[in-house]
């Protein structure tokens, strides 16, 4: 039935949105919120299971970067990593002390004797909150400055894929799940697309 399809469509769109929406929110070290994307990456899988069923095959592609970058995200938020030469040295440096910063914050929070009185956890949390908030702001300063760097905090898109390969290049994402097997191709002509 096509009406229940796309309202199964909508539900997961919306499960993943707030999931996508909590994560940054969730507080905790980098991990909590890698082992939350992981535990939940299954659903981005569903999507794009439901999007090829009903013929999206495009959409189901940017449904299955979607959930890589999630769980390259993941992966990013469990390593320092160096930010390289596209980043101004004092800016690699301000991103690694608010990271020191938040991990003593959060720590602090942790530590709190079980007696601690509702204002002292209050102040703790929104203290961590407020150097997550810096660090937010930080890494859009970082965005302007090393666009290929903020590039990989995002999924692709298939139009943006197709903006990035040059004429006579071909990209091949292979997803590989317990009851199929997709291969994704871009190219190597402008607008070439398809799914075996």
């Amino acid at each position: 039935d096509p009406a229940r399809l796309e309202s199964a469509l909508d539900l997961y769109r919306e499960a993943i949105a707030a999931l996508e929406l909590q994560i940054p929110m969730l507080g905790g070290s980098a991990l909590t919120g890698s082992r939350m994307r992981a535990r939940f990456l299954e659903l981005y899988q569903e999507l794009q299971d439901l999007l090829f069923e009903t013929g999206r095959k495009r959409e189901a592609f940017e449904a299955m970067e979607r959930g890589r970058s999630q769980g390259f995200l993941a992966l990013l938020a469990e390593r320092d990593l160096d930010m390289g030469e596209d980043v101004p040295p004092e800016l690699d440096r301000e991103w690694r002390r608010l990271g020191a910063e938040y991990n003593a914050a959060y720590e602090e929070l942790e530590s709190l004797p079980g007696g601690s009185t509702d204002a002292q956890r209050l102040a703790a949390a929104d203290k961590a909150r407020a150097i997550q908030d810096r660090r937010t702001q930080l890494t859009a300063q970082i965005a302007r400055v090393a666009p290929r760097l903020a590039a990989l905090r995002g999924a692709l898109s298939a139009s943006r894929m197709e903006d990035v390969l040059k004429p006579g290049e071909m990209f091949l994402a292979l997803d590989v799940a317990s009851t199929r097997t997709l291969l994704y191709a871009f190219g190597p002509g402008k607008g070439d697309f398809s799914v075996h």
